[in-house]
């Protein structure tokens, strides 16, 4: 049975500063390399909350009306008629990036750096980065990954932020047998922890301020937790490494100090991946300890090729992305959704809206 073009569309807009509104939006007309993707779940990203809190980033200004959310997964309703490799009916989860596959970084497989790349939902009006709060999503041909019927829609939402994750790990020259402290509880933390256990490191730390998070880690995997970076929790890391000290730290908090205070716990030649998105314009770290102690420092910035490798993960059951997932609304209460994950209740860890 043929399905006509939808010509309308329920949307979720950031309408002002802290609300969210229901509207109807026209459909735009699919030209021949798009895809409409039929939204079904989506997961509030802390880029998200930041837009609907303060307004913004150091990314840019939001301009209202503005709609947000990038980790997307559905079904795909139509494709264009030079669409060859996705096709009507694939459930897909949607990889929210399009970049210019010209540039220099993109001929060398390191797309996330593409100069012209467009996301979803950030405030940097170019084409395609309408956010995925929308009934009926209207992408470029690129991006949209199939998944298995064993994956729910709400686990392939998940694969953006566990493709961050993977892309951190990768950027760690991870390897069996590592130990690795992870700095800070929140989502990303907790997707840097099942990736780093799916590729074998068998001592795993993490700090969060936040008891609940902790109680959470260690409920997932984790060795052992703490609340601090005290002088004990740094004797438990030299004692359950032999003497040898952590291999890796993961940061996801933005907070130098954090950081510095993980350095000693560092063996000589060990590695730290920045991962969190800086809102200062710079950092202080503890330079003269990492050149002593030869610890270098790497960065990752979203993620390039990471989707088919996180798919496999989950689908295989090597990553049981599902456990991160603690709460789910209707695009109706996105308001609620909102608020909640704005209060950093000790109890949330990801949230996802669903249609």
């Amino acid at each position: 049975m043929s399905v006509n073009y939808p010509a309308s569309r329920k949307a979720v807009v950031l309408d002002r500063l802290q609300h969210l509104e229901n509207v109807v939006l026209d459909v735009p007309p699919l030209h021949k390399n798009e895809v409409l993707l039929r939204v079904r779940s989506v997961g509030i990203c802390g880029s998200d909350v930041n837009y609907y809190m303060n307004g913004g980033s150091t990314i840019a200004p939001v301009k209202y009306p503005h709609i947000l959310g990038h980790e997307a997964a559905g079904d795909v309703l139509f494709v264009g008629d030079n669409v060859s490799d996705i096709h009507v009916g694939d459930r897909v989860a949607l990889e929210p990036g399009y970049p210019c596959g010209k540039c220099s970084y993109c001929r060398e497989g390191k797309y996330n750096l593409c100069e012209h790349i467009s996301f979803m939902a950030t405030p940097i009006y170019v084409p395609y980065s309408e956010g995925a709060f929308v009934e009926y999503s209207l992408r470029p041909s690129f991006g949209f990954h199939k998944i298995p019927d064993s994956l729910s829609y709400n686990e392939a939402a998940m694969m953006e932020p566990l493709a961050v994750a993977l892309q951190a790990v990768e950027a760690g020259d991870t390897k069996m047998g590592m130990a690795a402290l992870i700095l800070g509880c929140g989502p990303i933390a907790m997707c840097v922890l099942l990736s780093l256990r799916a590729a074998g490191v068998t001592n795993i730390y993490m700090i969060d301020i936040v008891a609940e998070r902790t109680a959470f880690a260690a409920e997932l995997g984790a060795t052992a937790v703490s609340q601090s970076l005290n002088s004990e929790f740094l004797q438990k890391i030299y004692d359950e490494t032999n003497g040898r000290g952590l291999d890796l730290v993961f940061d996801t908090t933005d907070c130098a100090p954090l950081v510095n205070q993980s350095i000693p716990a560092i063996r000589k030649g060990g590695k730290i991946v920045l991962i969190a998105v800086p809102h200062h314009d710079a950092i202080s770290l503890d330079i003269v300890t990492l050149f002593k102690r030869q610890i270098s420092v790497s960065t990752t910035f979203r993620y390039a090729n990471q989707y088919p490798k996180a798919i496999r993960l989950v689908a295989n059951g090597q990553i049981p992305i599902h456990r991160i997932i603690t709460h789910s609304f209707g695009f109706d209460k996105a308001d609620e959704a909102f608020q909640l994950a704005a209060s950093r209740s000790g109890n949330v860890c990801k949230i996802v809206l669903n249609w």
